[in-house]
Order: C-alpha cells, then sequence, then structure tokens
C-alpha cells in the first residue's frame, strides 16, 4: 500500500494561501442586481394594502429589495398570505367565535347524536355497532 505522505504546512505556506485568497476573493465580481437590506416601512405598507394579492417576488421586484427582507418586514407589520391575500394575524370577534363553534360542534353533536355509544372497540380495532332488525329474504 502506498501512502502520500506531506509535510504539515508551515505558517508561511498558510500566509501565502490566505493572501491567494484574499486577493482572488476581492477580484470577484459581483452578477445581478445589488438589493437593499433596508426598506421604507410606509412604502411597503402603502405597497401591500393597494394590492393584498401580491406576491413577495412582486414587491421585491417592485421595491428592489431582499425576498427575506420583505418577508420580515410583512411579518413585524402582522401580516400572513391566507386565500392569496395578505391580511392581518389577529382575529377579531367574530373570527374567535367561529373557531369556537368549530372546534365545539362535535362535541355539542356526540351528546344529541350518541355517535360514540354505538362504536364498539376490539382488537384495536374500530367497528360500527349497529343493531338494526333485518328482515328475512
Amino acid at each position: 500500500m502506498d501512502y502520500l505522505v506531506r509535510e504539515p504546512s508551515t505558517n508561511v505556506q498558510l500566509e501565502i494561501y490566505f493572501e491567494d485568497f484574499v486577493t482572488e476573493t476581492r477580484a470577484l465580481k459581483r452578477w445581478g442586481r445589488r438589493r437593499l437590506l433596508a426598506i421604507d416601512h410606509n412604502q411597503l405598507k402603502a405597497t401591500i394594502e393597494g394590492n393584498p394579492h401580491k406576491t413577495t417576488r412582486e414587491v421585491v421586484e417592485e421595491l428592489s429589495v431582499d425576498d427575506s427582507t420583505v418577508a420580515r418586514h410583512l411579518h413585524q407589520m402582522g401580516k400572513s398570505n391566507k386565500f392569496d391575500k395578505w391580511v392581518p394575524l389577529e382575529l377579531n370577534e367574530s373570527r374567535k367565535n367561529r373557531r369556537y363553534e368549530i372546534c365545539f360542534a362535535p362535541l355539542f353533536r356526540s351528546k344529541s347524536d350518541q355517535l360514540l355509544n354505538r362504536i364498539v372497540t376490539y382488537d384495536e380495532k374500530w367497528i360500527p355497532y349497529d343493531n338494526r332488525q333485518r328482515s328475512a329474504q
């Protein structure tokens, strides 16, 4: 078995590698258009309120800012994208009541319908219990 054994790098070699790295990275050109990390909060708010159906990509193109910046500012404004529209994250009283009704509807129904009393469990399987009288054929 042949193994290639190298001598450990010296500090001088590391300095040479580091200088080459620094000069090469400085020489690299930036491609594409530069995106801003700061955004005018009022301008973003006006853009979203003007057309709440805009996507974040459209807002990024319009304002020439980074997409994560737009997402962060929209979250800080309390906006969420639901049903292809930017809406406030906060729930008003009618929405809270509607969620309450939806969550408790199965409980209220089970008291009147007695669905859970008609289910028999056996060997980790759920079997609906149907005790109807069938006519002879």
